[in-house]
């Protein structure tokens, strides 16, 4: 259920964080008070100078997140159609990864870190899997494409 807050425009729909249960409400790109006409103005401003507004740096990893975890999911359904990703594999923590096996170790992860962030109890937790899915990205990284 929405619990969407007054004032309060939803911006952005995405797939796959709705698939795995957030509030779109909760998706850093949503956040903000669309109420305060200055800060509207300053908003479409910076959309048009940058390409992105202030609010997607209020918690910079929260939206690198969301947008690693969206991305990488989309990749590895589409990229999976014309690219062996089992092709190229990677040394990370003392084990070999595939490309595939590394793609979903990194989604897990970063699901776990979504959907736990909140989570008083679990905080730690979340961050501590939010790095490590980082540090294996950086090694993934090079190839990503297809």
């Amino acid at each position: 259920m929405s619990k969407e807050p007054a004032n309060y425009r939803l911006r952005q729909r995405n797939k796959y964080l709705d698939d795995i249960g957030l509030d779109p409400w909760d998706y850093g790109i949503n956040w903000g008070d669309d109420s305060d006409k200055e800060r509207k103005k300053t908003w479409k401003r910076q959309r048009k100078d940058y390409g992105f507004d202030e609010r997607e740096c209020y918690c910079v990893y929260n939206i690198y997140a969301e947008w690693l975890y969206s991305h990488l999911m989309m990749y590895r359904e589409k990229a999976s159609r014309s690219v062996d990703l089992t092709y190229h594999t990677i040394e990370f923590e003392g084990k070999t990864y595939t490309q595939i096996e590394a793609t979903d170790k990194i989604i897990k992860w970063i699901r776990y870190f979504l959907k736990n962030q909140s989570d008083m109890d679990k905080e730690e937790r979340s961050i501590e899997k939010l790095q490590k899915a980082t540090r294996l990205w950086s090694e993934l990284l090079p190839y990503t494409w297809w």
